[in-house]
């Protein structure tokens, strides 16, 4: 027995109209659903910014709180 609320709810999370269901496999969709799944996780990563090495953390503190101060902040630091 097909379950076609959650075949709809599958083609609405990929933008396809429930008409679409009939021109496509369970596992077609399936298939594009995944793949768009690992093309935003791996934008995600990408825009993940790296974390600042320690050797250079000296230089972003001194950097921050001098733009702080002349924001009129005081850094506890």
């Amino acid at each position: 027995m097909i379950d076609w609320e959650y075949l709809i709810g599958l083609a609405d999370l990929i933008g396809w109209y429930p008409a679409d269901l009939y021109r496509v496999s369970f596992f077609e969709l399936t298939a594009v659903l995944a793949a768009r799944m690992r093309r935003g996780r791996e934008a995600d990563e990408a825009r993940r910014k790296p974390p600042i090495p320690d050797d250079q953390l000296d230089h972003y503190f001194a950097t921050r709180n001098a733009f702080l101060e002349t924001q009129g902040f005081k850094h506890c630091a």
